[in-house]
């Protein structure tokens, strides 16, 4: 493993100029023919998806957890290339780790599996880089190593059309900025949704057992890494990961039965937040976009779960029945992907 030459950096960061000089996707963009020769493997499967099953808790677990299988999840550190869970993306790339495909090849690939999705196709305004400046106006002004950065990687934010309200930081009120982390098997139903329904989590309080949607405030924003789920769409090492910003009616939410609930531990303010479903609405979409080799010389306290691959047999319909998801992840509990 080396570092790469300079020109091997400027053949990967073939856009970088371009790409936070005025770069944007459109509608109108996103709707033309990719240019791809093989979309097979992109193509979403109808009413096929489901979840990693819990053995132990006999209960849907998010994708992130299936750790059985060729291409299974698994936790990458920063700097620490040698150690035994890089072997499935060496596998996967064909027995090199570093680059194979430029920024502008992942920004095709990425463009052309949303034009596939018309659910996600139709409701997005635009598609950017995200400027420090604008982590700034999110009171995104401590970023973990990840949130607020792009370095390792990159940020796309995703608008959405038909968004109402802008979220604020005005906590309790009606139009709260909220932070969730998921994966991109999930995404095609959220957007389609415009928001999140209360699944399989579940937390006490008081005695009794409360299901919502779980979101962090500005303040805990980084710990949504921890939920945030990283797959390969392509062949090409390139990694992709959504983050939601959501819009709470917190002020709804705590004249309810579903209260907002607050976590802590010893060391760290994870106070974590559980609103009624029916209270939360998506606002936009950012993705995290980086390339499996930039975590060679990353910071080893940089950790995150990624899957050396993309199984469509996984992805969430926008329109099925969650029952009929459940059942389907349960009737799999046995399967391993390959």
């Amino acid at each position: 493993m080396k570092d790469l030459s300079t020109s091997e950096e400027a053949d990967i960061h073939d856009m970088l100029g371009l790409f936070f000089n005025g770069w944007k996707l459109t509608g109108a963009d996103i709707a033309r023919e990719s240019s791809l020769e093989d979309v097979e493997h992109l193509m979403p499967q109808r009413r096929l998806g489901s979840f990693h099953w819990n053995e132990h808790s006999d209960k849907p677990a998010p994708h992130m957890r299936r750790d059985k299988g060729l291409r299974a999840n698994c936790g990458l550190q920063g700097g620490a290339v040698g150690n035994k869970f890089w072997n499935p993306w060496v596998s996967a790339l064909g027995g090199i780790v570093g680059w194979v495909s430029p920024l502008s090849g992942f920004l095709e690939v990425f463009r052309t599996w949303i034009h596939l999705r018309p659910e996600i196709a139709c409701r997005v305004h635009e598609i950017r880089p995200v400027s420090p400046r604008m982590w700034e106006s999110l009171h995104i002004r401590k970023p973990g190593y990840t949130i607020g950065q792009t370095n390792p990687g990159y940020w796309l934010r995703m608008t959405l059309k038909g968004t109402q309200r802008e979220p604020n930081e005005v906590y309790g009120g009606d139009a709260v900025r909220g932070w969730h982390g998921t994966s991109m098997y999930c995404i095609s139903r959220v957007i389609h949704r415009m928001g999140l329904t209360s699944g399989f989590a579940r937390n006490s309080q008081g005695g009794s057992v409360v299901q919502g949607v779980f979101y962090m405030h500005a303040a805990q924003a980084h710990l949504c890494e921890g939920y945030m789920h990283y797959c390969m769409l392509n062949d090409d090492g390139w990694l992709v990961a959504p983050l939601l910003e959501l819009c709470v009616d917190e002020q709804a939410c705590r004249g309810t039965m579903k209260t907002v609930l607050k976590r802590k531990n010893k060391n760290t303010d994870c106070t974590q937040r559980i609103a009624a479903d029916t209270c939360v609405r998506l606002h936009s979409v950012f993705f995290h976009v980086m390339h499996v080799s930039e975590l060679i010389n990353a910071e080893k306290a940089l950790w995150l779960v990624a899957e050396p691959g993309f199984h469509p047999l996984l992805e969430l319909d926008p329109e099925e029945p969650w029952e009929g998801i459940v059942e389907r992840s349960l009737e799999r509990r046995h399967l391993r992907f390959m």
